[in-house]
C-alpha cells in the first residue's frame, strides 16, 4: 500500500517539475518532500509540507502532497 502510495505521489510530482514554481525560492520544493518521504523522513517530510502550506494556504498541490503523507505514516 505504501508503494502504491508513492509511486502516485511520484505521478504527481512529475508534471508538477514542468510547470512554473509556484512557491518562493526558500520554500522546500514538492520534490523534496517527495525525497524525504521515500527516504522515510516522515518528520522532515511534514516539516517542509507545513512550510510550503503555510506559505501557501490556497495550494491544491500542497494540500493533496499533504494528504497522500498522512496516508503513508
Amino acid at each position: 500500500m505504501k508503494v502504491k502510495l508513492l509511486i502516485q505521489l511520484a505521478a504527481l510530482l512529475i508534471p508538477i517539475s514542468f510547470t512554473a514554481p509556484a512557491f518562493s525560492a526558500e520554500d522546500a520544493s514538492m520534490h523534496q518532500v517527495c525525497l524525504a518521504a521515500e527516504a522515510g523522513k516522515s518528520n522532515e517530510a511534514q516539516s517542509m509540507i507545513d512550510k510550503l502550506l503555510h506559505d501557501n494556504p490556497t495550494s491544491a498541490e500542497a494540500h493533496y502532497v499533504e494528504a497522500n503523507l498522512a496516508l503513508l505514516y
